[in-house]
């Protein structure tokens, strides 16, 4: 039983995605854009293909970067009064974060807490 569910264990490991900015075009993505010939054999690579695979990758890299120094927004009011919330948890299977100032408690950016509103909505 031991056995089994450490077999389990590693086999999650090996199939776990590895993050986007960590990345960079592997076989996978050559395989994706290989182009072969009526007899099934390799004749190379489409690069508008290529050039899509690392415009994605570029996007989401960036996408990274973004959330990371996006801090100097303001949380939105709707967000615990201005107040941002305290822990934000991800669709994509990352880890929840559990400290810092969020606007949504799913799949949150960072943002910096406002001042309460005034009495009367001014």
């Amino acid at each position: 039983m031991v056995t089994m569910i450490a077999a389990w264990a590693m086999a999650l490991l090996i199939v776990a995605p590895q993050p986007a900015s960590a990345r960079s075009l592997g076989d996978g993505d050559y395989e994706i854009c290989s182009i072969y010939d009526r007899d099934d054999a390799f004749v190379g690579y489409d690069n508008v293909c290529l050039e899509r695979r690392k415009a994605i990758l570029r996007r989401l890299r960036s996408r990274n970067n973004n959330e990371r120094h996006s801090s100097s927004l303001l949380c939105p009011w709707h967000a615990n009064n201005g107040q941002g919330y305290n822990a934000t948890f991800y669709s994509d299977g990352r880890n929840p974060s559990l400290f810092g100032t969020w606007d949504s408690t799913w799949d949150g950016q960072r943002c910096v807490p406002r001042g309460r509103p005034l009495a009367g909505g001014r």
